[in-house]
């Protein structure tokens, strides 16, 4: 559940209300939550970025030509405040755009 805090706490909602929303994405297979590989909890290893790279697309570009035209948009979610473009129908958008208008 601190996970989901923390990620409430960045986008101004609940704990609890994060983790349902992200439970949703998860059911339609719109997001996938990674596990970390060590123990020590007090250490932050797969920590979300304020910065987004063009390598994180790597997967929405190669969905895009297995695709095609059928891959309407891609969207990697980040830490940041500002909605950017990353080449055809690829966005970076801030986790808060999931809640607010």
């Amino acid at each position: 559940m601190a996970r989901y805090d923390a990620l409430a706490r960045d986008v101004g909602i609940d704990g609890k209300t994060a983790k349902g929303h992200i439970g949703v994405l998860e059911r339609l297979f719109l997001v996938r939550v990674r596990q970390p590989w060590h123990v020590n909890l007090s250490q932050r290893q797969v920590k979300a970025s304020a910065t987004v790279r063009a390598r994180d697309f790597r997967g929405l570009v190669h969905m895009r030509e297995r695709l095609g035209q059928r891959l309407v948009i891609g969207v990697v979610l980040y830490a940041g405040e500002q909605t950017l473009p990353f080449g055809e129908g690829l966005w970076a958008l801030p986790f808060n755009a999931l809640w607010t208008d």
